[in-house]
This record gives structure tokens, sequence and C-alpha cells, in this order.
């Protein structure tokens, strides 16, 4: 009985990896890394830096 609970709880945690890994994986296919690089700049500027407007070096 033991060994029982102790492997249900092995697929369920197993189960749970599999879930998170393809979540990762979905979010990083969603970075703008693929894409425009100034889309990526933006993506990574805090909302105080987009809100004021300012250049990014070597970008705007």
């Amino acid at each position: 009985e033991m060994l029982k609970r102790a492997s249900q709880m092995c697929d369920e945690i197993v189960e749970f990896c599999n879930e998170y890994e393809a979540a990762v994986v979905d979010a990083v296919a969603a970075l703008p890394v693929w894409g425009d690089p100034r889309d990526l700049v933006n993506s990574l500027c805090s909302g105080d830096e987009q809100a004021a407007g300012q250049p990014v070096p070597g970008i705007n």
C-alpha cells in the first residue's frame, strides 16, 4: 500500500512538472525575441521608461 501511494505521488509530480515545462515553453515561444528587436527592447524597458518616451541608445 505504501509503495502504491508513493508511486501515485510520483505520477502526480511528473504530471505537474510536464505541465509546468509546457507552460515555460509556451512563454518562451511567445517572447518578442523572435520578431522585431525594437519590440524586444520595448518589452524589456520598465513602464516608466516607456512612458517618458526615452529613446533606447542604438535603437531610436
